[in-house]
Parts: structure tokens; sequence; C-alpha cells
């Protein structure tokens, strides 16, 4: 009867406190791996230094144990997780332009992400991002999450892969312009702190292109100033007499 016991606790429960674990059994045990590693499908038990190599554990759980010791289950314990944000779950966008952009919804629920790695602008790519201790399913969107003054916004993989990031910079809008003194819809300039000139308040490429602004009326035409920008540097401004209104 005790026999049976013990056989009904290790298949209800997956692991006896007291059993080695193999690579095939740690890999359903819901640890996170550690950053480039994979599963691995096998019968052999791993030892304290491969545990800790491939996933996210409390070495010092591991303490009583030498490096090429086999570990029991009781010793496999989470590590752990260091970067952990606050997200909210609108903060995401398909571009680094709509996920810096977004804002807290009240209505919506929140997530703590953790990153593995020694802090946020260091966080090794690609790397981890788990929440609830499970990966997090981040749909190939940028997620937006902060760290006191600064923002970044990461490219979360549906597995939970966080391969890029980037920098929402704080940028100030400029003056509102057109490709043409005849075009009506006009759209922002944006300067950043670095004085490069954008088209958008985040992300996007820096600007390659003339553009016109409108300056006043000039009967019986109308004067616009000419902008052109090469690498993101504004490089020359000229006027321009048009018989355009700007509205």
């Amino acid at each position: 009867m005790r026999y049976l016991l013990i056989l009904f606790t290790v298949f209800t429960f997956g692991q006896a406190s007291n059993q080695m674990v193999t690579f095939t059994q740690a890999s359903s045990l819901g640890f996170t791996l550690q950053s480039g590693q994979s599963h691995v499908t096998s019968s052999q038990c791993m030892t304290k230094s491969a545990a800790l190599a491939k996933y996210n554990l409390s070495a010092g759980s591991m303490n009583g144990f030498a490096n090429n010791q086999l570990v029991p289950r009781s010793a496999w314990v989470s590590g752990a997780l260091n970067n952990c944000y606050f997200t909210d779950f609108s903060l995401s966008g398909s571009t680094v332009s709509s996920a810096c952009s977004s804002i807290v919804d009240p209505s919506s629920d929140g997530a703590i992400l953790c990153f593995q790695g020694s802090s946020l602008i260091n966080v090794p790519l690609p790397s981890a991002v788990t929440f609830n201790g499970v990966n997090f399913n981040g749909g190939n969107n940028w997620w937006k999450v902060g760290n006191g003054t600064d923002v970044y916004v990461f490219l979360i993989s549906p597995t939970g892969v966080a391969s890029q990031r980037e920098v929402c910079s704080l940028r100030t809008q400029q003056f509102i312009y057109t490709n043409d003194p005849c075009i009506s819809n006009g759209a922002m300039v944006f300067l950043d702190p670095n004085g490069l000139y954008y088209d958008s308040a985040f992300g996007g490429s820096v600007l390659n292109t003339t553009l016109y602004s409108y300056n006043q009326p000039n009967p019986p035409l109308f004067l616009w100033n000419v902008w052109t920008f090469t690498n993101g540097v504004r490089s020359t401004s000229t006027d321009l007499e048009s018989s355009c209104s700007p509205n």
C-alpha cells in the first residue's frame, strides 16, 4: 500500500522530492530557461552545474551539492528574477512609435514582466521574459516598460523572447509642416535631445527630406519657410513665396 501511495504521488504531482531530475522531466517543471538555452529531451539526470546553466534556479538551494553531483527535485527552487517592471496590457504596439506613444488604460489589466539580466538597459538579448513565472506571450509586439525617467520598449515573441530593445526618447514639437505649400494637411516635426529631427514623437527614422512651414501672408502671395533635413540635421532654411494658402 505504501509503495502504491508513493507511485500515486509521483504520477500525480510529477516529481518526488528525493527523486533526481532528468533533462526531459526538467523541461516540464515550469522553470524559466537561461538566456540562449533550450529544453532537452533526454533520460540523463542533471548535475548541479547543468541545472544552473540551463534554468533560472536558486544557486543557494543547491549549496550542499558539488557541481558534478546529481541534484534531487527538492533542491530545485526558482531563482530570483531581475528587472521586474510593470506594464499595462494596453502598453503595446506593432511599431516602436505606437508602443512608445501608448498610455495606461485604467480599465486594462497590468502585468509584472521580469527580465533576465543585471539592469534593464543592459538586459542581454535575446532574453527570457516571464509573467507569473511562465514565459510571457508578447505576440511579436513592442511592449513599453518604465524605469524612472527612462522608458523602453521591447520586442517580445509569443514564446517570451525579447529580441530587440529601443529607448523612447523625449522629443519636443517644433513646427507644423507640409510636403508641399499647396497641400493642406499638416504634420509635425519633433526635435530630440541630441538635436536630430523626426516626424514622430517616438521611434521612426531621422528626417531626410524638404519640408514647408507657413510663415506669414505676403500679399498677394503667402510666405513659406523651406526646411531641408539631412540625416536628421536641419541643413538649410530658405523662404518661398507661393499663391497657396496655408488653410
